[in-house]
């Protein structure tokens, strides 16, 4: 909403607006947030963003995450001068790369997992908020989530530009596919810091859909676009598909786009 308005005060002219969306709404506030007694509502991961400079440790653990994140580029840069198709030049290089993954995902836990600092300021933590024993949290972000949805529409209907919104899917959202053998092993983690998100999530979010369709907005639900693919789709334990699942995803948006901007009032 906020890049929107800020692209259009600079005189951006723009035919149509896809927003594929829902998951870190989600999945991010819970598991980045709130455990550090930041409101939600803010940008992601705002604790790391604004925590002072004596806090050593978690200062650390950061540093080694981005190495580490150096590491696997390398990695991958010298890969790349190898063979395309040497079989052993992949499983060495695959082998390599999930174990400085994992590495990473582990230091990311125990920095998620920490203290907060006990001086954490208002720059950190934002305003608490306010009955939160009357509307829980996911229920709060549905609103949110709505509300920012319906004003983008707003704000692309004065300007005439065609809004489709799409939520997108993800494997710990049970929509009826069974993932694969392959995708149990390396895509699925019953105690993944963002499975909690997407599990109580994801059905309050869908529960809005049918509010945002009745007030104009071209929603697609996407959570069970891949429900009939037999291939393996997902390549990590977030949310991240691979080249077959970005296609499918690609080819629905392209269509969805073709029948918006026939349909568009003329400028």
């Amino acid at each position: 909403l906020i890049a929107l308005a800020y692209l259009l005060s600079h005189g951006a002219r723009i035919d149509v607006v896809v927003n594929i969306d829902g998951f870190n709404e989600v999945a991010l506030p819970q598991s980045e947030n709130t455990p550090k007694g930041v409101n939600p509502f803010y940008p992601r991961a705002w604790y790391w963003r604004t925590i002072r400079v004596n806090d050593q440790v978690t200062l650390r653990r950061m540093g080694r995450v981005a190495a580490l994140q150096d590491d696997r580029q390398r990695w991958a840069t010298l890969f790349r001068s190898l063979p395309k198709y040497s079989v052993m030049r992949n499983i060495v290089w695959e082998a390599y790369d999930s174990c400085l993954e994992k590495r990473m995902a582990e230091i990311s836990d125990r920095i998620r997992s920490s203290e907060p600092l006990a001086d954490s300021r208002f720059l950190t933590t934002g305003p608490k908020l306010t009955g939160a024993e009357e509307t829980p949290l996911y229920q709060r972000i549905a609103d949110h989530w709505e509300s920012c949805y319906l004003m983008m529409k707003a704000i692309c209907d004065a300007n005439r530009i065609a809004y489709i919104h799409m939520l997108q899917p993800n494997q710990y959202f049970e929509s009826g596919r069974t993932l694969t053998e392959e995708e149990r092993r390396i895509a699925f983690d019953e105690d993944h810091v963002y499975r909690p998100g997407v599990v109580q999530g994801y059905p309050i979010l869908r529960a809005q859909i049918d509010d945002l369709i009745d007030q104009g907005v071209d929603f697609h639900d996407l959570t069970s676009i891949y429900d009939d693919i037999p291939e393996s789709i997902y390549i990590d334990e977030c949310c991240h598909p691979n080249q077959l699942g970005y296609d499918i995803v690609a080819e629905y948006v392209a269509k969805a786009v073709r029948d918006a901007l026939l349909t568009r009032p003329a400028r």
